[in-house]
């Protein structure tokens, strides 16, 4: 389930950005790719989090 939610969110600012899908070969590159997909999500995980702290009751898709 975790998997999921990464991939939505990481596809999201993917297309946010423009960027298109590249499939890596080598590991290094893999790795890279994984440790950017993993502090996006825990970006967005925090977001949420900040906002509750600070009052906003809106949540991450009406953000978005």
């Amino acid at each position: 389930m975790i998997l999921t939610e990464v991939e939505s969110v990481f596809d999201y600012f993917k297309s946010e950005l423009s960027l298109r899908h590249v499939f890596h070969q080598k590991p290094r590159r893999i790795k890279s790719h994984l440790l950017l997909s993993v502090l996006v999500y825990q970006a967005v995980c925090e977001l949420p989090t900040r906002m509750k702290a600070k009052g906003y009751q809106d949540s991450w898709t009406t953000v978005r």
